[in-house]
């Protein structure tokens, strides 16, 4: 499709002096921008266009119209840690014969949530100016709709390693264990800590097992940062502890970390449904409740300012970015 026929030209103005002001507010530079028009979207390094938007030096910067929307829009930018160590692990496994056609989901209720890749899976989607991540649809086609052993809503970190929540395919076996067993994955996506809130003093050495665990099996955990700071608002820990501990191990540990919890500034209560003065679940279009109606998968501009659209299209875009690891 062409760019015309996918985005207005205010629309592209628009965005294109949204991302201006928010590069340039605390500098003096100018920056001059040309977009090239391209008919097929191919993807953008983030990078590009950041350095571009951060120069002190007049220039002229050709890019596609993709890299010209603002965050949470250039998803590769809150991609990081896919290193030799990380595709190390992904090699590993596919020599111990972990199937590099899957991955798995490992969470609390925003995972195991239909709304979550569940629509992807059911071909309820619209990958609009995206359609470069299409490949990872066809290459994963069984994960995006499977229920995973190991994402349950309350779950904490303690929960994924508490043989008493041993799932009955697993029996006296911990979810996690029990999810990477049974589903043999290429990696993990991890996102967990909501239900810490309380106990997020133990957070770090708990997480540190499920990381170990996970790369025990040859699985390459991906770390996913969350959007809430209920450790904050309710546990009195400072604010983005449980981030800040994520973005370390991961690091540490040499994993992928998608950072969605800075993917979601900007939008309407950072992405989140406020319940009781908090917000601890993603927020979602309008819809009537029927699966086949969800419309957290489909990538249009104005859908993209709910908080469950930008996860599926954050995470989508990371399994791709994996996907040409193993392909």
């Amino acid at each position: 499709m062409s760019c015309a026929n996918a985005w207005g030209i205010p629309d592209v103005y628009r965005r294109l002096l949204h991302l201006i002001r928010k590069r340039h507010a605390k500098t003096a530079g100018f920056v001059l921008i040309t977009v090239l028009f391209a008919s097929t979207f191919t993807g953008v390094s983030s990078v590009h266009a950041s350095q571009a938007l951060t120069s002190t030096s007049p220039k002229f910067v050709y890019l596609p119209l993709v890299a010209l929307l603002d965050p949470p829009f250039v998803a590769d930018s809150f991609i990081s840690g896919i290193d030799a160590q990380a595709v190390q692990v992904l090699a590993r496994g596919r020599k111990r014969g972990n199937n590099p056609h899957a991955f798995s989901l490992i969470g609390d209720s925003n995972t195991a949530n239909p709304r979550f890749f569940k629509p992807i899976g059911n071909g309820v989607y619209d990958l609009a100016a995206y359609a470069f991540l299409r490949p990872s649809i066809m290459w994963f086609q069984g994960s995006f709709g499977r229920v995973s052993l190991a994402a349950s809503g309350g779950y904490s970190v303690s929960a994924l390693l508490n043989t008493a929540l041993a799932p009955p395919q697993c029996p006296g076996v911990a979810p996690l264990e029990c999810e990477l067993s049974a589903n043999n994955p290429a990696f993990a996506l991890i996102m967990i800590g909501t239900g810490d809130q309380y106990s997020w003093q133990d957070f770090e050495a708990r997480f540190r097992n499920v990381l170990s665990i996970t790369l025990s099996h040859d699985v390459l955990p991906v770390v996913i940062t969350k959007g809430d700071t209920l450790e904050c608002t309710r546990g009195n820990a400072p604010c983005g502890t449980i981030n800040d501990f994520q973005r370390r191990l991961a690091a540490e540990y040499h994993v992928p970390l998608l950072d969605l919890d800075h993917a979601l500034d900007g939008l309407p209560d950072h992405g989140m449904i406020i319940e009781g003065g908090v917000g601890f679940h993603y927020s979602f279009p309008a819809d009537d409740d029927q699966p086949q109606h969800y419309r957290t998968a489909l990538f249009y501009p104005d859908l993209l300012n709910y908080g469950f659209n930008v996860r599926n299209l954050q995470c989508l875009w990371m399994v791709e970015t994996l996907r040409r690891q193993l392909g």
